[in-house]
């Protein structure tokens, strides 16, 4: 490979988002996890007809998985020190803490809409589901074009 191409300056950049798409991963299927579990409460609770408690188990999922996510707070906050700590290059560490700052929202984000959509999964609701998919493709489209036409 050549190195003084370039693309090579995007490199480091690279190497930051593979260092950190990892916590993402992790982050997701801890709260993919939790909101499983909260899909097994609604589902006994829908099929016992005791739809008063569908509420409180996600209000209650959403108290628990919040309280572990920010657990895993500082990890993202000091993920420079600690791609350092761990012998990685300063500058792959610093583009890596910078990477992983900006996907603190994105795991804050998986706390409602996995435990939403599992809460809906349960009691059948799938077309809200598709409903919100489609708008967040559209949504997601939009952006990209807008980023693409903003950038050339």
């Amino acid at each position: 490979m050549c190195w003084d191409t370039p693309s090579a300056r995007y490199l480091p950049l690279a190497q930051g988002n593979h260092e950190t798409k990892d916590g993402v991963f992790i982050a997701k299927t801890r709260t993919l996890g939790m909101g499983s579990g909260l899909e097994t409460l609604c589902g006994q609770s829908y099929g016992a007809k005791q739809y008063h408690m569908l509420g409180i188990y996600l209000q209650r999922s959403w108290v628990i998985v919040t309280a572990v996510s920010l657990l895993f707070v500082p990890c993202y906050v000091f993920a420079t020190c600690i791609f350092e700590a761990i012998g990685q290059p300063a500058e792959l560490a610093v583009v890596a803490g910078i990477v992983a700052l900006w996907s603190l929202p994105i795991h804050f984000s998986f706390i409602f809409s996995f435990t939403c959509q599992m809460y809906l999964q349960a009691q059948s609701n799938n077309k809200v589901i598709v409903w919100f998919a489609a708008a967040s493709i559209v949504v997601h489209i939009g952006l990209c074009l807008g980023s693409e036409f903003r950038v050339s």
